[in-house]
């Protein structure tokens, strides 16, 4: 019979044996390890690109948002200054229409200047007196005098000033 005999390894083998297995063991632990941190970045990466890609679509909303109010806010300013431009045309024709007013009023001035008065005379009524008899003067109109900066500083008689 012929029976086989184990050889006996060696303890130099056998624990070269266990450095092959652990190394092997070692090396598949570092690669399930390394295709889990591969897996656990690029799940995150997704999800970054998911948060990133709702950020924007935020984002744009808002700008459709501001865009449409600053759309409003250009309307308003528009319809604004045609308004103001009508108030400019407005305030123009009035201003034109007060200065026709104020020279038809100053039609019925009648201003005499530079007559002097003597002491104890009347001079609005020597100018009521004489003017009723070449104009029809009334006492219902109004007699004034003006002194005015000019006068006093030239020492010049008051302006009498007629309202008809």
């Amino acid at each position: 019979m012929a029976t086989r005999t184990k050889k006996k390894e060696s303890p130099s083998q056998a624990t070269n044996l266990l450095k092959l297995i652990a190394q092997d063991s070692f090396k598949n632990a570092l690669q399930d390890l390394q295709a889990n941190i591969v897996k656990q970045i690029s799940n995150q990466m997704q999800e970054l690109k998911t948060d990133l890609k709702a950020g924007i679509d935020s984002n744009n909303l808002k700008i459709d948002a501001f865009t449409q109010v600053v759309k409003e806010v250009e309307h308003t300013v528009t319809k604004m200054e045609k308004e103001l431009e009508t108030l400019k045309e407005e305030k123009n024709k009035d201003q034109e229409r007060l200065l026709m007013i104020e020279m038809d009023r100053a039609s019925y001035f009648l201003i005499i200047q530079n007559m002097e008065e003597h002491e104890g005379e009347d001079l609005e009524q020597l100018i009521i007196e004489e003017l009723a008899t070449q104009i029809g003067l009334t006492k219902e109109d109004r007699i004034y005098r003006v002194g005015n900066t000019y006068t006093r500083k030239n020492k010049l008689p008051k302006e009498v000033h007629i309202n008809q």
